[in-house]
């Protein structure tokens, strides 16, 4: 096999100038960029002090380990304050991807100054921008940052992620390699995660079953794991235990998962961690056509959510209404017309009653016409409407741009909105820009762990 775009035996850094990724050699040495021409010199690639650490075996028992593991779990890491008062605590929307790159560079310029918490700041912006490049920037990204970052914790963290794209691209060769400088027994729980995920998705490429599920533990509650890979591990998990032999447990799994976050189904927004090794795929297929069905049910507004009577019953009350209120406006002008006793008296009150009295007959009639027209709507989108997703794209206050992802030109809506993401919606392909049905995701927690 031929080295893959995360082959251990490639070097792929960042230009600290403008941020394009660079071949360089192992062994260091001057390199230019070819987009803004920036010397740089870069010394040799060097994992000796991470493997000799990672050699020496914890005095730790399994069983204390596991246990402080637990303990961390029940207390998650957050962000540094700086990215969640600009980035928040999830994901972020494509609109961001520039800021959290020019963030990036920042914080690596600052840290060549010794900021302990710039290179907090450069590891949490790693996590978060990773996802959303193309395969040599990220490479890039984590590898760039793998050798600057003074922290054994974030270099073993970013060379898991290393391994587990090696083992996307199928270079199990590779997938070792990035694996061999991490520790297999940490007590942290982001790092003995991050090994974790790793190594049971090389154990996936393998086809190993039985590793997978001695990595990973039989169930959820096993092994502790850092949030940012619960779902992931859940999918990894579901394989292992198709390839045992357990199709409903696995099944089970991946129906719980996927039902709790709907957004994991989309066709173009499908884990990399099942689509690129084909994980779980009996199980994974049936539930995922299970819960089309189940969610396309939910969103189609029923034939019986609008019915026609209440906007008949409200459109002859309206009518009878604006009736009385006209006639007591003519009682008013006929009064004024005859002279008769009293009559401004009775002008100026059946006038102003009968006003007011025909504006509300005229409110009713236009709420019966709307409610007809939302019945008429409801009813074509319950009959033509199409089950699909749609894709958080930008947030301007507390309104967000959504794209409507179908074939062809995409549709684009702005809604409330306030986490991004990939969520299902109804969609009427017969009134473009106007109807759509749609679940918006819901605003992570504070208390996410990145």
């Amino acid at each position: 096999m031929g080295r893959t775009a995360f082959s251990h035996e490639l070097r792929v850094v960042i230009c600290e100038r403008c941020g394009a990724p660079m071949d360089a050699l192992l062994g260091g040495g001057a390199i230019r960029c070819g987009y803004c021409n920036a010397t740089h010199h870069l010394g040799q690639r060097n994992e000796n002090p991470d493997r000799e650490a990672a050699a020496q075996a914890t005095a730790v028992s399994e069983s204390a380990r596991l246990e402080r593991l637990r303990e961390q779990d029940k207390s998650p890491i957050q962000r540094p304050a700086s990215i969640v008062q600009q980035f928040g605590h999830g994901d972020v929307f494509p609109n961001q991807i520039g800021a959290v790159r020019q963030q990036w560079l920042e914080s690596l310029r600052l840290l060549k100054s010794g900021g302990i918490a710039d290179a907090e700041r450069l590891f949490h912006l790693t996590l978060l921008a990773a996802p959303h490049l193309d395969e040599r920037s990220r490479r890039a990204f984590l590898e760039h940052a793998v050798e600057v970052l003074p922290d054994a914790r974030h270099r073993q963290v970013l060379r898991c992620l290393l391994s587990i794209d090696a083992s996307y691209a199928g270079d199990l060769d590779a997938a070792r390699q990035w694996l061999e400088p991490c520790q297999s027994r940490p007590l942290d729980l982001l790092m003995d995660s991050a090994w974790r995920l790793a190594s049971s998705m090389l154990a996936a490429a393998c086809a190993d079953g039985p590793r997978i599920l001695a990595t990973l533990g039989r169930y959820p509650e096993d092994v502790p794991i850092a949030s940012l890979w619960e779902h992931d591990a859940t999918v990894i998990r579901a394989h292992g235990l198709e390839l045992t032999g357990n199709a409903q447990a696995a099944g089970e799994l991946l129906y719980a998962l996927l039902n709790g976050h709907p957004e994991l189904i989309a066709a173009q927004d499908a884990r990399r961690v099942r689509s690129a090794l084909r994980l779980c795929p009996r199980v994974y297929n049936a539930c995922r056509s299970q819960l089309l069905r189940e969610i396309d049910a939910r969103l189609r507004p029923s034939a019986s959510s609008l019915k026609a009577g209440p906007a008949i019953v409200t459109g002859l009350l309206g009518l009878l209404v604006l009736l009385v209120g006209l006639g007591l406006v003519g009682l008013a002008i006929g009064a004024a017309i005859a002279g008769w006793e009293g009559w401004p008296a009775i002008s100026v009150n059946a006038g102003f009653w009968g006003g007011m009295v025909t504006l509300g007959g005229a409110v009713l009639l236009g709420s019966a016409f709307v409610m007809n027209a939302l019945r008429k709507a409801h009813r074509r989108m319950r009959e033509t409407g199409v089950m699909t997703f749609a894709r958080a794209l930008e947030r301007t206050g507390d309104k967000a741009t959504l794209e409507v992802l179908l074939a062809g030109a995409p549709v684009h809506f702005s809604v409330s909105c306030s986490s991004p993401g990939t969520f299902p919606c109804l969609f009427d392909p017969t009134v473009p820009g106007a109807s759509l049905i749609a679940e918006p995701p819901r605003p992570k927690e504070p208390a996410e762990e990145s």
